[in-house]
């Protein structure tokens, strides 16, 4: 019988908790809207560690970027970039946080954040990046407005 009751504990604590981590990530899901002048918005919510991830849709597939002011360009992963089917162009040498790499161009037909689109974008394939996630940088970043306050990062296209 006190067997029986652990069990039951234990769901009930499972249940409780697997809410609260759907109720967390519920809270920072990028909100789309719409500014006073018309202008669509894309509003993301900090992680705990302070960085702002966004989901998008590179060649119509779900690719995980971090959103990287210090990032001249959009960089992806070489496992991400497979995936995709993207190509490899020119070589060329990137500095990062680790040190020097070596990237290859490529183009990505259509890239979509939130309510933006763009068509034909240059991005760089990083064998060196490890996981599934991208860098979202300024080639793209510096066609919007962005406004960081309170754990928030709005972008609007100005």
């Amino acid at each position: 019988m006190a067997f029986a009751a652990w069990l039951i504990l234990l769901g009930l604590i499972t249940l409780l908790s697997q809410r609260q981590l759907d109720s967390r990530a519920a809270s920072r899901a990028p909100q789309i809207g719409t500014s006073a002048d018309g202008a669509p918005t894309l509003l993301l919510t900090a992680d705990r560690r302070g960085h702002f991830m966004v989901e998008s849709l590179v060649n119509g597939q779900s690719v995980t970027f971090l959103v990287d002011t210090g990032a001249t360009g959009i960089a992806l992963p070489a496992a991400t970039a497979q995936r995709l089917g993207l190509q490899r162009g020119r070589a060329f040498r990137v500095t990062t946080a680790a040190g020097p790499a070596i990237a290859w161009t490529t183009r990505l037909d259509s890239f979509q954040v939130g309510p933006f689109t763009e068509s034909g974008v240059a991005a760089s394939i990083s064998p060196d990046m490890e996981g599934e996630v991208g860098l979202l940088g300024m080639s793209f970043l510096r066609h919007f407005e962005m406004v960081q306050r309170d754990g928030e990062l709005l972008l609007r296209k100005p």
